[in-house]
């Protein structure tokens, strides 16, 4: 299946996804891998701010944020409530490799507040537009008030 998801990092790495694609094997290295080494991405575009200076637990006035909207193909995803060290995402009950991670939220009884999809595969996801950004000194949202 084909989504539209959201990626978040610095802008200084994005000029490298944008020349070279994304390259799974460094996901989580500046910033953790819940759900093992691959590219993280989300639904939400507030998911993503929280990886577009690098800082997730910082305080993001005045920071330059950079977020890539992509394409990211799924294919038949592993659905999972729980953290998880994984190179690949599992097999199926029939022994078929399956093709990503899905991270279900709290509201759906998993682990984080909002869903996040792991794919292992540079063709899985497609940087399809950058978006850079600020928040604004008298910025009020949850990462600018900390």
């Amino acid at each position: 299946d084909e989504f539209f998801l959201w990626h978040g990092t610095k802008p200084e790495v994005v000029q490298h996804i944008e020349r070279d694609g994304f390259d799974p094997r460094r996901g989580g290295s500046a910033v953790g891998k819940m759900f093992g080494v691959g590219t993280y991405l989300a639904q939400n575009a507030s998911k993503s701010d929280l990886y577009g200076d690098g800082n997730p637990s910082g305080n993001a006035q005045g920071q330059v944020h950079c977020a890539l909207f992509v394409k990211a193909l799924l294919g038949r995803p592993h659905y999972t409530k729980t953290a998880m060290n994984a190179s690949k995402p599992p097999d199926d009950s029939k022994g078929k490799p399956l093709d990503s991670i899905v991270a279900l939220s709290k509201s759906e009884g998993g682990c984080v507040d909002l869903r996040e999809y792991v794919v292992f595969k540079p063709a899985q996801v497609l940087p399809l537009c950058r978006v850079v950004y600020r928040h604004l000194p008298e910025c009020k949202c949850c990462r600018c008030i900390r």
